[in-house]
């Protein structure tokens, strides 16, 4: 797991306060929508980090949560009952300024759409107790291989 720290622009003008949420506009995979689509990859789970509400601080700064939390075993396993290894997957990730407090359900709060980005993950087992995960959201890298602790 890591945080991204984001930069609203222009940082003459302030804009602390305002809160930021995300919301899931969809999972995505290589073939997906292809003719006949490919099957999703098992460890496509739910988009679990959308839709907190997350206040602007000083020189416009705000934190976005990236990662992958799941054991190593449950990976090993899902991959391991699958025909597919790596597991690779994006979420598309929207951006909106806030009203409210966030929480589910709270979509009639969003106001502006300030960005749509991807977050893709590659998941790999090497071997039997081995696993490599890579993250990326808005350029950035986030990769952990289960033997580095």
């Amino acid at each position: 797991m890591g945080f991204i720290q984001l930069t609203l622009s222009p940082t003459n003008v302030s804009f602390k306060k305002i809160k930021i949420i995300e919301r899931d506009g969809g999972l995505m995979w290589e073939g997906k929508n292809s003719i006949p689509p490919k099957t999703k990859p098992e460890l496509a789970n739910e988009h679990k980090t959308c839709n907190l509400a997350g206040s602007v601080g000083n020189k416009n700064h705000f934190y976005d949560m990236v990662g992958d939390n799941r054991l190593i075993e449950e990976i090993i396993e899902t991959i391991k009952n699958s025909k597919y290894n790596p597991q690779k997957f994006w979420f598309v990730c929207k951006l909106y300024v806030h009203r409210g407090h966030g929480g589910e359900g709270s979509e009639a709060e969003d106001t502006i759409l300030l960005s749509t980005t991807n977050q893709k993950y590659h998941i790999e087992a090497i071997d039997e107790s081995t696993t490599n995960t890579i993250v990326e959201k808005f350029n950035i890298k986030f990769e952990r291989n289960s033997n580095d602790g």
